[in-house]
This record gives C-alpha cells, sequence and structure tokens, in this order.
C-alpha cells in the first residue's frame, strides 16, 4: 500500500469521527466553451442580461462580480448577471464561519487535516450542521439573486432539467481554488459568488442553495476514498444516476466545466464509497445563535 492510499485510509477513519477533511482535488475538466472574463462585458455580447444583484441595496452601486456562461445545452444562449454585497457585509459573513469553526472547537493537525468537536444534534449529520450552518447564514444575501434567477427560469418556461442544467453551469463556471486560508477549507455560498471562487464542497453548497430555492430537490454526496464533493440532482438525466430511498438522483459535477448532468468520470465510481451528506432542516439551536 503506498503512501497516498494508506493515508486516504486513515482519513476514512478518521472521517467518522469528524476528524478529518483531505484537501479535494478536482476531476479534469472537459474543454470548456466559456465567455473570456473581460471585467465589464457589454449587455448586447449576451442572449440573456440579468443585470446586477446585491445585498443590501446599497451595494448596488458598487463594482459587481460579473458572471457570464453558456445557459443551454450545446453552448449557446449566453447569459450574464452580476453580484455584489458591501467590503463590511463580505467581512461579517466571514467572521461568521470563523465564529461557528470556533464554536466547535476546530483546530488544523497539519495541511490536510483538522479536528473539531461534534456539537449536540449534529451526531448524525455531523459536517452537515457546518453545510447548514452557512447555507442558512448566506440565505440573506444571496435573496435577491436567488428570487431574479427564479422569476428568470419561469419567464424562460424551463422545465426542471433543463433549469438545474442551467444553474449547474453557471457554478461550473466559477474557478476552482481550494480555500485553504479557511476553517474547514471551505468557502459561504455567498462569498463564492462574490469572490469568484472555490473548490468542490463550497461550489456544491452553493449549487444546492440555488437548486433547492428554486424548488429543485438535490443533495450532497462525498468520496473518502476520491477526496471529493458532488451533487445529485433529482430531476430525468440520459447520464449517471444513483438512488436514495425512491427517488433517483443524477450525479453533478461543480469542478468540470460544461459537463452536463449525469456526469461523473469514470476513475470516481472505483471504489464507489460514495455516501450522502445528510444536512438538518435547521442547525442546533448552538450554531444557529452564531453571530
Amino acid at each position: 500500500m503506498n503512501l497516498v492510499r494508506a493515508g486516504r485510509v486513515l482519513c476514512a477513519l478518521l472521517l467518522s469521527l469528524g476528524a478529518c477533511s483531505w484537501t479535494p482535488a478536482p476531476p479534469p475538466p472537459p474543454q470548456a466553451n466559456l465567455v473570456v472574463d473581460s471585467g465589464m462585458p457589454s449587455p448586447e455580447e449576451f442572449d440573456l442580461d440579468m443585470g446586477i444583484f446585491a445585498y443590501p441595496a446599497s451595494a448596488a452601486s458598487l463594482t459587481p462580480t460579473w458572471h457570464y456562461w453558456h445557459g443551454a445545452e450545446g453552448g449557446q444562449n449566453s447569459t450574464r448577471l452580476g453580484y455584489a454585497h458591501g467590503a463590511q457585509e463580505a467581512q461579517a459573513i466571514l467572521s461568521h464561519l470563523n465564529g461557528l469553526a470556533q464554536s466547535v472547537g476546530y483546530r488544523v493537525i497539519d495541511e490536510s487535516r483538522y479536528r473539531w468537536n461534534v456539537p449536540a444534534g449534529c451526531t448524525n449529520a455531523r459536517l452537515g450542521c457546518v453545510y447548514a450552518t452557512l447555507e442558512r447564514r448566506s440565505a440573506i444575501d444571496l435573496a435577491p439573486l436567488t428570487e431574479g434567477l427564479r422569476r428568470s427560469l419561469v419567464a424562460q418556461r424551463q422545465n426542471p432539467r433543463e433549469a438545474a442544467a442551467f444553474l449547474l453551469r453557471l457554478v461550473q463556471t466559477i474557478p476552482y481554488q481550494v480555500p485553504d486560508e479557511q476553517p474547514f477549507g471551505l468557502l459561504p455560498p455567498a462569498t463564492v459568488m462574490s469572490e469568484k471562487r472555490g473548490d468542490c464542497d463550497s461550489k456544491s453548497l452553493l449549487l444546492l442553495h440555488l437548486l433547492r430555492t428554486v424548488g429543485i430537490r438535490s443533495l450532497l454526496i462525498s468520496s473518502s476514498a476520491h477526496a471529493h464533493t458532488m451533487l445529485g440532482i433529482a430531476v430525468p438525466s440520459s447520464g449517471q444516476s444513483f438512488t436514495v430511498g425512491s427517488t433517483r438522483y443524477a450525479y453533478a459535477e461543480t469542478t468540470a466545466q460544461n459537463s452536463p448532468l449525469g456526469f461523473i468520470q469514470p476513475a470516481l465510481l472505483s471504489p464507489n464509497d460514495w455516501r450522502t451528506l445528510p444536512m438538518p432542516s435547521e442547525p442546533p439551536r448552538s450554531l444557529r445563535s452564531i453571530p
């Protein structure tokens, strides 16, 4: 057994205790066909210009972070939107993350491992409680964006599969970057949008939130062997899928640009140790009370 494999086996054991996290490496992405980021693209360059979404409202006067992508399958119908929140709010979101880490005794062991104390009420969900807490904190910041996306999807008369693919491609265009400087190696969903960066679990949590707010069922899945996080989305797909209970979910890869619903690299299925990451509908009171 080589050192990498031995380390993964050890980490898989520690994960069950909430005591370990491998720094995930994204699968090699397929060739992307994206609009080049030129800073301030003209609305005339896009088929759909969704405008700027900001929280608080005063942040609309700031220079937004622009997101642009091909919103329809086949690489057509280019879309753009801007997202902004003020510097004070940006700091407040990250301060909340650090307050959460402090409350659960988060501490770094080395560059690829950490420990934390699973609080009461999180025994089954474990890290899912952290995800749920961060999603809840970002909801208010992302509310203008999610409402705008919902209105746009309704106006385009997109069915759930088309809507899921539209949102998946948005998140896929966000550059992959592991936030090693942050607790749990995570960025909150609103920060992923505003800083336009994130790793597999940070980007997957953002997409999970966007899908939930437009009414599409999805869940987080994780593999210890492959040190990777993806989504399952409950929409029809011609690609790969899996079943939880009576519901079938299509794999959704947020780190491989332009990969379709149902895409998962064959290498990620051997070994196939993928498991769902349960998230409580509400974090425990001790975590909800973190300012």
